[in-house]
């Protein structure tokens, strides 16, 4: 621009002579361009008065010399830039620098491989007039447009590089992405800048990135984040650490909803066949705290690690759900299921008042490292039946002479519809709990404390155990969960408070075993096919 107005030349010598061939100048320029250096052109102009006019004093200029100043680039940006690549996000560079020389800063940075790519670089004034509305179209609300939308989805998926750009030109951009539809999900937009004309663009996107260092006051008031090192390397940072909050989040919900279907379903069904949950009131309460407090603790504390960057990014109206999440919910609550419904039914004998004979449970007889673990009194009430539903929480009425509901009358003998103390279950006091319902709460809790291991995971990876002594809260808070309901069950006082009593150590190996399983078990999950299962 500066040459363009330059008449005359300065020799070296020091004397002047008139310029009537600039094509050494120009050639010149596109050579220092194409090195990624910034060309300014320096001139002057003998004047023997001041002057305000422009159109008089920038004409017949007297050329001193072309020179060029290198930007370097940080060493930290490539690298920067091919995580971000890696990661799914395609990285656009908007400058007001020339078109050789913003494709030549873009190529040392890595966001294009070739400056003679087509359509990967445009000039600021070419994209406005590709782009730029057509006369008389309106959108739906039936203001004017401000861009043509047909003619800006055919550029911008290969558009890396715009220079000689103005503030429109960036928003223009800004908004194109966010309409368009030519992608397979709608494009979510971030965008830097430091300058005050940034702001609009800023405040358009979806998230504004303004300069802590270097940024105007104007530009952080419109953005979303501040750099507050005005680097590269530090967006990289906030999309690892947004991942990972994220993936926190799912991870505690996954662990979360299959405690919730397990503990809802054994609460359920107790109360339908048994007239009360085979889990008391204050061992629920332990539960809860192993679920929210502790696991919330443990799961959200996770540090970023530099394999989320492995991954494309999520459509921003996916669901929170995903597939995979769905699949270790299900798949695990039913194994826990099945594993505490058969603890509750197959195990416990029961031995009715006056009679000598006992009814054996069908896993009485099973022998382990030379014990019969599950050879103890039932926790079910005497002679319950499968008949009798207690929906309303209250046990069915006893024997009453008066009451016809309560006895069937046969010959005119009455016979009672059930026995007395059908609803009285052998657990709830010092002397009355059984190591039956105290093995199911310890492996139902068991169960839950190895889960959350394999709740670190949520996209179907093997090794559940990854990257676990980096995150030495969840470590304690595991450890510690498993303590306290050693606790629970040992201790005496706090066994009595809540309902349980001691194991032998045949029976805690047996209660070891089965809370682990859910860890083997994940491995064989995996290679069910998510999609067989609801979700994002």
């Amino acid at each position: 621009m500066v040459l363009a107005i330059c008449t005359h030349r300065l020799k070296e010598d020091g004397s002047v002579e008139e310029m009537k061939d600039k094509s050494k100048e120009n050639k010149l320029i596109n050579e220092l361009a194409a090195e990624a250096l910034r060309t300014i052109c320096l001139a002057y102009k003998d004047m023997d008065k001041s002057s305000d006019n422009i159109d008089t004093v920038e004409k017949d200029l007297t050329m001193i010399g072309i020179v060029g100043i290198e930007d370097p680039v940080r060493p930290e940006v490539p690298p920067a830039i091919a995580d971000c690549k890696k990661a799914g996000i395609t990285v656009r560079m908007v400058t007001g620098d020339n078109m050789v020389t913003a494709a030549a800063i873009a190529k040392k940075c890595g966001i294009i491989d070739d400056t003679k790519e087509p359509d990967a670089v445009w000039d600021g004034k070419d994209f406005r007039e590709a782009v730029k509305a057509r006369p008389g179209v309106n959108d739906a609300s039936g203001k004017p447009e401000e861009l043509n939308q047909d003619a800006f989805d055919k550029i911008w998926e290969k558009m890396r590089v715009m220079g000689r750009s103005t503030p429109l030109d960036k928003h223009l951009l800004v908004t194109g992405l966010q309409a368009s539809k030519a992608g397979k999900e709608r494009q979510t937009v971030a965008v830097t800048g430091d300058g005050t004309n940034d702001a609009p663009a800023l405040k358009k996107a979806d998230v504004g990135f303004a300069m802590g260092i270097q940024g105007t006051d104007v530009a952080k008031n419109a953005s979303d984040i501040i750099i507050m090192d005005d680097n590269f390397k530090s967006i990289v940072q906030a999309v690892l650490w947004g991942r990972c909050v994220y993936d926190n989040i799912c991870k505690f919900l996954q662990f979360q909803l299959t405690v919730n279907i397990t503990a809802i379903v054994i609460a359920c069904a107790g109360s339908a066949i048994l007239t009360e949950s085979p889990l008391t009131a204050i061992q629920m309460l332990w539960v809860n705290l192993i679920m929210d407090s502790f696991a919330s603790l443990a799961l959200a504390t996770e540090d970023p690690n530099p394999e989320l960057l492995d991954r494309k990014p999520y459509p921003r109206d996916r669901g929170v759900l995903s597939k995979t999440m769905i699949k270790n919910m299900l798949l695990h609550a039913a194994w826990q299921l099945i594993v505490l419904f058969t603890l509750i039914f197959g195990v416990g004998n029961v031995c009715k008042d006056g009679e000598k004979a006992c009814t054996m449970a069908p896993l009485s007889n099973f022998e382990f490292m030379g014990a019969r673990p599950f050879a103890v009194p039932s926790g079910r009430p005497a002679g319950f039946d499968l008949a009798s539903t207690a929906a309303s929480g209250a046990c069915p009425p006893p024997f009453d002479p008066s009451d016809k509901k309560t006895f069937t009358k046969s010959y005119g003998k009455q016979t009672p519809l059930r026995p007395e103390g059908y609803c009285k279950h052998a657990k709830g006091s010092a002397s009355d709990t059984t190591q039956h319902y105290t093995m199911i709460f310890n492996v139902f809790v068991l169960m839950q404390c190895f889960n959350e291991i394999n709740s670190r995971k949520i996209h179907n990876e093997i090794n559940v155990f990854a990257g676990i002594h980096k995150n030495l809260l969840f470590v304690v808070i595991v450890l510690g969960t498993l303590a306290g309901q050693v606790a629970l069950i040992e201790m005496p006082g706090i066994n009595t408070a809540f309902g349980c009593q001691s194991l032998t150590t045949e029976q805690w190996y047996i209660c070891l075993i089965l809370g682990a399983s859910v860890l083997p078990l994940n491995v064989l999950f995996r290679f069910v096919p998510s999609s067989l299962f609801p979700g994002a």
